[in-house]
């Protein structure tokens, strides 16, 4: 099996990017090979084994070589995923809730391709993915996003509590407008809530809302995808990139600003105060 560890007079240089997870991080470089470290209980690091804590960066595996063509990566609680440059999306780790994709449900210790529920075919058209502690989404070059993985507050958008093991159909919107959402640019998996950007800016977001994460005005939680507001009667439109925490959610707009709304009582959403939630999006000082 190949070996790649860095000693401590090594430097890790090529770093395209980062990802990071509650007990482990991922980089995947510019020669589109990966490296990850930390807790490898569930095969997270992508090494063919388990383990304990791997305290320095090693080579993701894919059979007895490198895993290659590696364009981004998202971490999970315990598994890990990547989008290669050919549209392909591979996961490894824990799937005890289906989150790898794989359409079995089984834990993989060496990337696994995803496959998509909604024609049973490995996904070969992947953009960009994004995993949370349980589930996991995925945004394709048509524009349409699937999730899978963890469902028990609704968060993959199906309208049911019951996980999946592969990639379900695109996520379904209740109000009217679209009921299946096209022109998605972003999508962002978070504890227990999906938040994705969709046609002209606007944002939906489904799933758990105790403090206000959807972004809806309420703290009533949401069975398919809904229209986050930016006052009562506004619609928030003109976004272009979203990022989705456990109980809380941010969002870039066009003109450079930012709007975050949900869980404060850290003051993670920097409006000044450590309220315990905002219902809906407020501007961060200075941003």
């Amino acid at each position: 099996m190949l070996q790649h560890v860095l000693g401590a007079s090594d430097l890790l240089r090529g770093v395209a990017g980062v990802t990071t997870a509650d007990e482990h991080t991922c980089v995947w470089m510019l020669d589109r090979t990966a490296r990850c470290m930390g807790d490898n209980f569930s095969g997270q690091l992508g090494r063919g084994v388990t383990s304990g804590d791997v305290p320095v960066p090693v080579t993701v595996l894919d059979g007895d070589g490198p895993l290659t063509g590696i364009v981004s990566m998202t971490t999970g609680s315990e598994h890990t995923c990547a989008v290669g440059a050919n549209g392909s999306a591979v996961c490894f780790g824990d799937n005890g809730r289906g989150q790898l994709g794989d359409g079995l449900g089984d834990d993989h210790l060496v990337p696994e391709r995803m496959v998509d529920g909604t024609t049973t075919e490995l996904v070969a058209t992947a953009r960009t993915i994004d995993a949370s502690t349980d589930h996991t989404c995925v945004l394709l070059a048509d524009r349409t996003a699937r999730c899978t993985g963890s469902n028990d507050t609704n968060e993959i958008g199906d309208g049911t509590v019951m996980d999946a093991v592969s990639l379900l159909a695109p996520l379904r919107q209740l109000p009217a407008g679209f009921d299946t959402p096209t022109g998605v640019v972003s999508i962002g998996a978070g504890d227990d809530h999906t938040c994705l950007i969709a046609t002209r800016g606007r944002v939906l977001c489904v799933g758990a809302n105790g403090f206000g994460q959807l972004g809806t005005g309420t703290t009533a939680p949401e069975t398919f995808l809904t229209p986050v507001d930016l006052a009562p009667t506004v619609a928030l439109s003109g976004a272009i990139s979203l990022a989705v925490g456990d109980g809380h959610t941010c969002v870039r707009l066009g003109n450079g600003s930012v709007r975050c709304w949900g869980e404060n009582a850290q003051g993670e959403l920097g409006v000044g105060s450590t309220s315990p939630s905002e219902l809906v999006p407020r501007r961060p000082i200075g941003l």
